[in-house]
């Protein structure tokens, strides 16, 4: 949308100094301004103001690329002794050829014993040959443990290589701190979503609970079968006994 509106700018700015020129070339016509020289600077101004547009076009549609393009992330999740590895695109497009890369920390590896199962990971291992848009992967590690990580060696970082939709090569590095997951929740990894739908589920169950003891209280057991009738009526509908307003009482 906004590199919509900014071409009717500039289709609007080039309008408006093509006006101009026309102005002014009357003007000098009508000082009998030699007519080489009108069609020289028309030439000149008209060449100048093309090759501009040209080149602003060309920015714009490689921005539109770049924002219609695929966007990788990688994060980690750490909990219970668990690690959990999230590679994902966000991008509007697909991503092929993704190869990850975690790079040697030779101090980090001493304090945390379980490195070298992140490199035996699926993706790590043999990369992601194709990621659809809006698709998350997750891979984890049981026993995980990174309670001798201290601050001089707590930093963990991956490179990420992959190609857009256009083959374009793109480059990540990311470097992940593994202390900041220290004594953290696992609410803390919870998908927003996936509690609004159990929000809605537990709502949706006490409406239904709700309507149907309200549903128990209007109704009355029928004396023969024991099933429940509506008060009012005159006939059980499941043993087609007829009810009295005597046997109601009772």
């Amino acid at each position: 949308m906004f590199y919509k509106s900014l071409t009717t700018i500039v289709l609007l700015i080039i309008l408006a100094t093509l006006l101009i020129i026309v102005g002014i070339l009357n003007y000098l016509s009508i000082i009998n301004f030699s007519s080489n020289y009108i069609t020289a600077i028309a030439t000149v101004i008209l060449a100048v103001i093309t090759t501009w547009y040209v080149i602003l076009t060309h920015k714009m549609l490689e921005e539109t690329k770049k924002a219609d393009g695929a966007k990788i992330y990688l994060d980690l999740e750490i909990y219970q002794n668990t690690l959990e590895l999230n590679i994902g695109n966000t991008g509007k497009t697909s991503a092929t050829d993704i190869k990850i890369n975690l790079k040697e920390n030779l101090e980090l590896r001493e304090k945390c014993n379980n490195l070298d199962k992140i490199k035996e990971l699926f993706p790590i291992k043999n990369g992601i040959s194709y990621l659809a848009p809006d698709r998350l992967f997750k891979f984890d590690i049981k026993g995980f443990d990174n309670s001798k990580i201290d601050e001089n060696n707590s930093i963990i970082e991956f490179e990420i290589f992959y190609k857009d939709y256009l083959s374009n090569k793109n480059y990540l590095l990311y470097k992940l701190d593994l202390r900041q997951y220290e004594g953290s929740r696992i609410s803390s990894f919870q998908n927003k979503s996936a509690n609004t739908i159990a929000n809605s589920i537990y709502s949706l169950e006490r409406n239904l609970k709700l309507n149907t003891d309200n549903t128990k209280f209007l109704k009355i057991s029928c004396p023969m079968c024991k099933e429940l009738i509506n008060r009012d009526a005159k006939k059980c509908p499941h043993c087609l006994e007829y009810i009295s307003k005597e046997k109601d009482k009772k």
